[in-house]
C-alpha cells in the first residue's frame, strides 16, 4: 500500500521543515513512532506507546503544555521535539476549536511560532461523543471554521493534511472517550465515523487539502487493532507513518525511497492528478446547514439546480446539496522574522471563493471590456 521509509529517508524527506500535529490519542501515537523512526530506526515499543501522556526524552521529546486533569474532554497537552534540522510538534485536542489549538494558530498569526510547513490533523470521536446534543452539526462547523483560518493563515506551499479517522469496535471499547453515559453509542460508532470522514473529505475538496483515508487502509488491518477497542499495536501505528510520509513525499512531488516496487499509494496518486487536469471545476456535496455556515464566513459557492423531470415535477430536494465551486486564490499569511503579519494574496487553492476575491474579479473583468472597446 504504502512505501517503506527507514530513519534517513524520513530525515531527508522532514528535514527543516516545521510538522505540525493534531489530533487525539491515536495521533499522539503516530507523533511517537515517528520520533522513533526519526531517531533510532526501529519500531516504538508498545510500552511507550500506552504510556499515553508520558514523555518520550530518548527521542528528543519534552511537554510543554498540559491541562491539570489527566481525564475528560478539558485536557489538553503541547509537545514538541525541536533540533537543528527537525521540529515536530504535537497538540492533543478533544474538539477541532479546542482554546489550545486557538492559541497555537494565534501565536503563528503574531509571529510567535513560524507558519508550519506541513499540518496532520485529525479530530472526530471526541467531537461527536462528548459535547452536547447538537454536536454532529457543531462538528461541521469546527471543521469549516478551522479551514477557513488555515486557508488564511498559512502560505500556499504549506502542506495540510486531514487523517480520516480509524474504524473502532462495538463491543469490547474501553477508554476515556466512552463513559459510562454514552456507551449506548459504541454500536453505531462505526457508521457516525463513515459519514464524519464523508463530510470531512468534501470540505477538504472545498478547501484544497489533502485527505488521507486511513479508514479504509486500516479496516484490513483490524487484527493488530488493541484490546480496548480503540488504539493500534506498533507495526499498524508504523503502518500508518508510512502512510502519511508516502502520502507527503508524492504531495511535494519528491521521489519515494523504493524500497517498495509500485505502492497503491503511488497509483492512486497519478490517477488523481489525470482527473484534476482533465476536471477543473469538480461537482461537491455539502449539507445545506455547511452551506449556510460558509456564507456567514464570506464565502460563496454556486449550487446546480435541480434537474426537472420528464413528467414535469420537480424533484424533491437532497439533504445533500450538490455545489459547483470555482477555484480562486486564496489568502495566505506571510510572517516575516520578527515583523508584524501581514495578508497577501496567493496562488489558488481548493474551490471555495471569498466574496472580496470576487469582487476584484468582477472589477478586473470590467476594466478588460472597457479597454478592449
Amino acid at each position: 500500500m504504502a512505501d517503506v521509509f527507514s530513519m534517513n529517508d524520513a530525515r531527508n524527506l522532514l528535514a527543516n521543515k516545521f510538522v505540525l500535529l493534531i489530533g487525539d490519542s491515536n495521533m499522539r501515537g503516530m507523533y511517537k513512532d515517528l520520533l522513533c523512526l526519526l531517531h533510532q530506526g526501529t519500531i516504538t515499543p508498545e510500552s511507550i506507546l500506552r504510556r499515553g501522556s508520558e514523555v518520550a526524552p530518548q527521542y528528543g521529546d519534552e511537554m510543554l503544555k498540559m491541562a491539570s486533569l489527566r481525564m475528560g474532554r478539558s485536557y489538553f497537552e503541547v509537545r514538541q521535539c525541536k533540533k537543528k534540522d527537525l521540529w515536530l510538534r504535537f497538540i492533543f485536542v478533544t474538539q477541532v476549536a479546542a482554546p489550545t489549538l486557538m492559541k497555537e494558530l494565534k501565536s503563528i498569526e503574531e509571529g510567535k511560532l513560524p507558519p508550519p510547513d506541513i499540518v496532520v490533523v485529525n479530530s472526530c470521536l471526541w467531537d461527536i461523543t462528548r459535547w452536547g446534543p447538537e454536536q454532529e452539526d457543531q462538528y461541521k462547523q469546527n471543521v469549516a471554521n478551522l479551514f477557513h483560518r488555515l486557508q488564511c493563515l498559512l502560505p500556499p506551499a504549506s502542506l495540510v493534511v486531514w487523517l480520516a479517522s480509524l474504524p473502532v469496535a462495538t463491543e469490547r471499547v474501553k477508554g476515556g472517550v466512552f463513559i459510562q453515559q454514552i456507551e449506548f453509542m459504541k454500536h453505531s460508532m462505526r457508521f457516525m465515523l463513515l459519514e464524519a470522514n464523508m463530510c470531512v473529505h468534501n470540505l477538504c475538496q472545498a478547501f484544497g487539502f489533502s485527505f488521507l483515508d486511513l479508514h479504509y487502509y486500516m479496516q484490513y488491518q483490524l487484527s493488530r487493532r488493541t484490546n480496548d477497542g480503540l488504539h493500534w499495536e506498533p507495526p499498524a501505528v508504523r503502518y500508518m507513518v508510512n502512510l502519511l510520509l508516502t502520502h507527503i513525499t508524492l504531495s511535494f512531488d519528491e521521489e519515494l525511497p523504493g524500497n517498495i516496487a509500485k505502492p497503491f499509494l503511488l497509483q492512486k496518486h497519478v490517477k488523481v492528478k489525470e482527473a484534476a487536469m482533465e476536471n477543473t471545476h469538480s461537482k461537491i456535496y455539502l449539507d445545506s446547514k455547511i452551506m449556510k455556515h460558509l456564507d456567514k464566513l464570506g464565502l460563496q459557492m454556486k449550487r446546480v439546480t435541480d434537474k426537472v423531470s420528464s413528467s414535469g415535477r420537480k424533484k424533491e430536494e437532497p439533504q445533500w446539496k450538490r455545489v459547483i465551486v470555482t477555484r480562486q486564490p486564496s489568502r495566505a499569511r506571510h510572517i516575516n522574522n520578527n515583523k508584524s503579519a501581514s495578508v497577501k494574496p496567493s496562488q489558488s487553492r481548493g474551490h471555495i471563493k471569498s466574496r472580496i476575491s470576487m469582487l476584484s474579479d468582477h472589477r478586473e473583468d470590467t476594466r478588460s471590456v472597457q479597454e478592449e472597446e
